[in-house]
């Protein structure tokens, strides 16, 4: 991997939207050989996604 900095202007992030959020990635997978994907999410008041869980972190699947 390289580990010279990268500058990613603003206008050329990409951004995703789902539940009410936005999401804005500075840096993907692509760009750091796959070590991490940095992102800023906003959730206005009231909007995201409807209250859940997830069962990953003890080795199980997640229901429906």
């Amino acid at each position: 991997m390289n580990s010279a900095p990268v500058l990613v202007p603003s206008a050329q992030n990409p951004a995703i939207h789902a539940f009410g959020e936005e999401a804005v990635f500075h840096l993907t997978g692509a760009q750091t050989g796959g070590a991490f994907t940095q992102w800023v999410e906003t959730t206005p008041s009231g909007a995201g996604p409807p209250p859940h869980w997830h069962m990953v972190a003890l080795g199980k699947k997640s229901p429906g």
